[in-house]
């Protein structure tokens, strides 16, 4: 069992040098095809759920250390449901890696019958990861289906980087699964090795980058990007009960995270109840007698003083009007949670916040399309799956997401 002190886990830049040296071992263990067998995959998902049991303390802390991130929120949000899948991933292998026969498919003409088509799901190859938080659920998909996996780690979260930096190499196999670390250099190192799959967390910036990269070699990649996930809410619905869950929405892990609230959409009707169950909620959270959000350990802080000085200046920039919160404090890098009304064309509105700002849209019922942005992530409808007497399917064609 690894020491649970995460204090000691120091991020380490990867040498560039060795960057090609991994890649080439990671090649050739697959084509060993010694992670192909599905017991072994088993072991590896099992050894990878033990990792996070054994040392969840460690990791939580390293959490806190980059973001702030209350306990509850690791354990609710992270830690645990990875325990969960990578358990249920070694449970459900066998039935995953099952050959399909299609011969009897209604769709399959006569003619080709003779040929007994099936489905055999086998392994791409070496993955290439790009995670922030993601990073063990997209490493528990790439153990269940055979791949050897090269993870790079953002250096932004670097206690975190640290912590899984030196844990993986004690539970897992180190000839099938590497860990990088490091900033610029590092990531344009691993980005101009051949791999059979890139998977990427993160902004569209990067994404661009990433997928130019990729293009080169014509390697499929798979972008999980942010965006701008909007919120319906229906004036006949409990509006107190639908602020409470879009405040909450908002404020975990201080509004940095791709599917969170990012702006309201709600008729002028029912925005001023709206907003005061958004404030009985957030005092209820965070009392004013106890600091409030700024002084609270339950609320996360931003990532850094880069990203805390750029959500400061989303707020100095909008023409919109505060109806809530506004402060903040750069020594703890927290932005108390803040709630704007604006109007078509403000700043606030122009890409994904990634904080913990929420902004409010007055609309009637047929602007509600129009104001939804074309890259939505999710879509939320906190109090009723109807939306001013139509179903939601029907006033919003082909949601994204719903939750």
């Amino acid at each position: 069992m690894v020491q649970k002190d995460f204090k000691r886990f120091l991020m380490v830049d990867t040498p560039l040098k060795e960057i090609p040296e991994i890649y080439a071992s990671l090649r050739e263990t697959f084509f060993s095809r010694k992670t192909l067998p599905v017991q072994y995959r088993q072991h590896q998902l099992l050894q990878l759920a033990r990792m996070l049991q054994e040392n969840h303390q460690a990791i939580a802390n390293a959490i806190f250390a980059d973001l702030g991130k209350p306990a509850m929120e690791v354990y609710m949000g992270e830690i645990n449901p990875m325990i969960d899948r990578a358990i249920i991933a070694a449970k459900r292998l066998p039935e995953w890696t099952r050959e399909k026969s299609y011969v009897d498919h209604p769709d399959l003409p006569k003619s080709q019958k003779a040929w007994r088509p099936k489905a055999v799901p086998t392994p791409k190859g070496p993955c290439l990861n790009f995670p922030l938080i993601l990073s063990i659920q997209a490493t528990i998909g790439a153990i269940a289906a055979g791949c050897t996996l090269c993870l790079k780690l953002s250096e932004v979260s670097s206690n975190y980087a640290g912590c899984i930096q030196q844990l993986i190499p004690e539970y897992l196999d180190r000839d099938a699964i590497r860990v990088v670390c490091g900033g610029v250099p590092e990531v344009t190192k691993v980005l101009e090795l051949k791999w059979d799959h890139i998977f990427y967390t993160g902004n569209g910036v990067v994404g661009r980058i990433i997928s130019i990269a990729a293009a080169k070699h014509l390697t499929p990649l798979t972008l999980e990007l942010g965006g701008k996930s909007p919120v319906i809410v229906d004036p006949k619905c409990n509006l107190e009960l639908a602020a409470k869950r879009t405040l909450w929405g908002k404020i975990t892990n201080s509004g940095q995270i791709c599917v969170a609230p990012d702006y309201v959409l709600i008729p002028p009707s029912a925005l001023g109840e709206y907003v005061e169950g958004l404030k009985k909620a957030y005092a209820k959270m965070y009392p004013a007698e106890q600091g409030g959000a700024l002084k609270s350990n339950s609320y996360a802080h931003i990532i850094n003083i880069q990203h805390f000085k750029r959500v400061k200046g989303l707020l100095e920039k909008t023409k919109g009007k505060i109806l809530m919160g506004g402060d903040m404090d750069e020594e703890s890098l927290k932005i108390e949670p803040t709630v704007v009304l604006v109007k078509k064309g403000d700043v606030l509105l122009e890409a994904e916040t990634f904080g913990p700002i929420l902004n409010g849209c007055r609309v009637g019922r047929r602007r509600i399309v129009a104001g939804l942005d074309g890259t939505r992530v999710s879509l939320y409808d906190p109090g009723r799956r109807k939306m001013l007497g139509s179903p939601l399917e029907e006033v919003i064609p082909n949601p994204s997401s719903l939750d």
